[in-house]
């Protein structure tokens, strides 16, 4: 199973809009959204661009995305999960949090309760592990000099981060 992993978009549709392309080329079956979306309009990117062929999108907001209430999803492919999320994906359980409540993302990984941790806040690319748990950070679309996002294979484990 190929995911889509993006983060800290910070409402830079123009730059949303040149990673869904880059995602969509090697042909994700799941979507990642690290947290600090910045705007509705990011979100309806992610939505439309993601439509046909229709891809789920799970999203966590960041400190970015605090008190917007515009936030919401009105369409069923993509989901806003709050401040983290748990999901199983190609057999592999994944945390998504966006990084800034340091105490959780500490426990998410050592707590040995999850294959990966996908986070970011940091607008820095990673991939590391923690004892058994892989954590991915796949950078920024926003505020950095090296925009991107990353394309991980869950049966290999390959990870490739891609230039916005």
């Amino acid at each position: 199973m190929i995911i889509g992993i993006l983060s800290d978009t910070h409402g830079d549709v123009r730059r949303t809009a040149k990673a869904i392309a880059l995602l969509k080329a090697h042909q994700p079956e799941h979507i990642l959204h690290c947290g600090d979306l910045g705007s509705f309009d990011v979100l309806a990117e992610l939505a439309a661009g993601f439509m046909e062929p229709r891809i789920p999108v799970t999203c966590v907001l960041g400190n970015v995305d605090n008190g917007n209430d515009d936030l919401m999803s009105p369409w069923p492919h993509v989901r806003i999960e709050g401040r983290f999320a748990r999901l199983t994906l190609g057999g592999k359980r994944i945390a998504l949090i966006h990084g800034d409540d340091f105490l959780r993302l500490r426990q998410a990984c050592e707590s040995g309760d999850y294959d990966m941790v996908c986070t970011g806040h940091t607008h820095q690319r990673e991939d590391s592990r923690h004892g058994q748990t892989r954590i991915i950070n796949p950078g920024a679309l926003h505020r950095t000099r090296e925009p991107g996002c990353a394309v991980l294979d869950l049966a290999t484990g390959a990870l490739t981060f891609l230039d916005v």
